[in-house]
């Protein structure tokens, strides 16, 4: 896993990588070789999202494993003040777009052996609002809670800005996800 091209390895790295941040004032050298080793880690397994975020295991699989990978990206930052321009990369900063175009109210868009009928709880977005300063993942974060009762999650309130939250979203309705070989088409950001 340090080095594999799928989930397990955002699961895996980020986790220890997060580890290593907390026990970092208590053995400082053994925390730095855990954190560049997990920083190398997660850099092959980036590869596997498509030039537009897309996940070819399913929106399950891209679930688990973005979860694990935003919430080292949040820590490492938070900790550091270094974000090492990850969320600058167009994969990484617009996969948070792939679950948007995916999910609906009535479940996800399924595909391989993911579960179509299960619903995402996209909290990873209000981490991509507020590192890509777009509004439009934050809008449609909201939305999910306000119109489709999904649960409040402590990323939201971690990374809510107040500002600017409007219903609609000025993002194309329609999306093509080239590692999935998926297209999307809405009619509405709001009744998807």
């Amino acid at each position: 896993w340090p080095n594999c091209d799928h989930n397990c390895n955002f699961a895996c790295n980020g986790g220890f990588g997060t580890a290593a941040l907390a026990f970092a004032e208590q053995d400082e050298e053994l925390a730095k070789r855990v954190i560049d080793a997990s920083i190398k880690g997660i850099e092959g397994a980036m590869e596997s999202y498509g030039d537009n975020g897309g996940w070819d295991e399913s929106i399950t699989y891209w679930k688990y494993g973005t979860q694990y990978l935003y919430q080292y990206l949040q820590a490492i930052d938070s900790a550091t003040g270094v974000d090492y321009g990850y969320m600058d990369i167009p994969s990484i900063g617009n996969t948070s777009l792939f679950p948007m175009y995916m999910s609906t109210k009535n479940g996800v868009i399924g595909y391989g052996d993911g579960d179509p009928h299960s619903l995402l709880s996209i909290n990873e977005s209000s981490y991509a609002a507020k590192k890509l300063k777009d509004k439009g993942y934050l809008n449609l974060r909201i939305h999910q809670i306000d119109d489709w009762d999904m649960p409040v999650r402590v990323e939201d309130l971690l990374f809510y800005t107040p500002d600017g939250y409007e219903k609609e979203t000025d993002w194309d309705l329609d999306a093509y996800f080239d590692t999935t070989e998926t297209l999307s088409f809405k009619g509405s950001w709001i009744d998807p």
